[in-house]
């Protein structure tokens, strides 16, 4: 059995939600963070932590985990996170946690250092293909991926 936490940090505290399926902690997770203040956003980080029961020194207890997996959002890397929806969405495909987890994990969406030295998320599938800036999240033309990253 595993399940996904939603885990609030300011480094000293914790808060901890737990949840069944990752696509709800997923949303809860940004929803969280898209509800700090700029301050506290500086101050806290929101993640998912995907826990297995052999994990837990309790197996009833999920909050007594002692170590977890990446369980998909991460406010670390929001802004690549946003990149990567956004490329997914240029690409035409409707957006979920689970389709960008497992499109990340095949390789199909991943982020790289374009030739003009800026960061860009990309997704190259049957679906689609499409990149993004990770910084001002503009798409970039068929042209521009060819010449930046190809």
């Amino acid at each position: 059995m595993e399940k996904y936490l939603v885990i609030e940090t300011d480094g000293i505290n914790e808060e901890v939600n737990v949840f069944e399926d990752q696509e709800k902690a997923c949303e809860n997770a940004e929803t969280i963070w898209l509800h700090l203040s700029s301050v506290d956003q500086k101050k806290n980080r929101v993640f998912v932590a995907l826990v297995k029961q052999e994990y837990l020194e309790d197996e009833e207890d999920w909050n007594s985990y002692n170590r977890y997996d990446d369980g998909g959002f991460d406010s670390d890397n929001y802004s690549e996170i946003k990149a990567c929806k956004k490329a997914i969405d240029e690409a035409g495909i409707n957006f979920t946690w689970t389709f960008m987890n497992s499109m990340i994990e095949s390789d199909e969406l991943t982020i790289n250092t374009a030739r003009n030295g800026r960061n860009v998320a990309w997704i190259v599938c049957e679906a689609g293909n499409a990149a993004v800036y990770v910084d001002t999240l503009e798409a970039l033309a068929e042209g521009e991926i060819e010449k930046e990253l190809e």
